[in-house]
């Protein structure tokens, strides 16, 4: 019953919008802006500065809290491992908005920081050195989640539940940021 009861919670944290919460407070529906992405990139391109960092600030706390609660609950050793990417699946498809959400980035960054924090730092300069190269930070979150299962293979000692879940969080993240790769094979760049 813990077990269920810490997968249900990883869910349901993930699919609190915050993106939209904050957008509305700040008179705008980030659906109907910039990208219509539900997550901190649209607000801070749309909404506002503040509002930008403090969706992602939240969305990395929800994605911690469900790896903390789930490490506090759970029996079984795996349920934790799949509690991570339920919680990117909840923030990237909220079904309380039509399961319009986020890429997932701010809710792996913050599964991981409990889940398998030796993993966040090389991620987290993954990404700046692929974003800098390419001169495109949605390439650099994409080429960083299809390169997470090694990452979190190698940082975990090679075990094979940080492996699974390494690759099902960079399967979300990156059919996410699938839209940002075609409009970098089309040219189009944009480094925030």
């Amino acid at each position: 019953m813990r077990d269920v009861l810490s997968l249900a919670l990883a869910y349901l944290l993930g699919t609190i919008p915050t993106a939209y919460f904050l957008s509305k407070a700040a008179g705008r529906d980030v659906r109907r802006v910039g990208s219509g992405n539900v997550g901190g990139t649209n607000v801070l391109r749309n909404v506002g500065l503040a509002a930008g960092i403090l969706t992602v600030l939240v969305d990395t706390g929800k994605g911690a809290l469900a790896l903390y609660l789930a490490r506090q609950l759970a029996g079984a050793p795996w349920v934790p491992f799949a509690c991570m990417p339920l919680v990117i699946a909840g923030h990237n498809w909220i079904p309380w908005l039509a399961f319009k959400g986020g890429k997932g980035l701010a809710a792996l960054a913050g599964a991981m920081l409990v889940l398998m924090p030796g993993a966040l730092p090389p991620a987290l300069v993954a990404m700046a050195v692929w974003t800098m190269t390419l001169k495109d930070a949605g390439m650099g979150a994409a080429l960083t989640a299809a390169s997470l299962p090694v990452i979190a293979w190698l940082s975990q000692g090679r075990d094979v539940l940080a492996l699974l879940s390494g690759l099902a969080a960079g399967v979300l993240v990156f059919w996410k940021h699938l839209p940002d790769v075609k409009a970098y094979a089309e040219g189009r760049r944009q480094i925030l």
